[in-house]
């Protein structure tokens, strides 16, 4: 079984990127993602703090 599904998005690659990689503001609007830390670089590891 296969489960398939699509949003479109009405911004900029850019727009989503920023939003993306803006840590800082995800607990204001991710439910699940409260906390990320490290460097957004090639190689490099990110903690992340899960709400469950």
């Amino acid at each position: 079984m296969k489960i398939y599904t699509e949003i479109e998005i009405q911004a900029s690659d850019k727009q989503v990127w920023n939003l993306l990689t803006d840590f800082a503001s995800f607990p204001h609007w991710n439910l699940f993602i409260r906390q990320i830390n490290g460097s957004l670089s090639e190689g490099a590891q990110l903690t992340v703090l899960l709400y469950l």
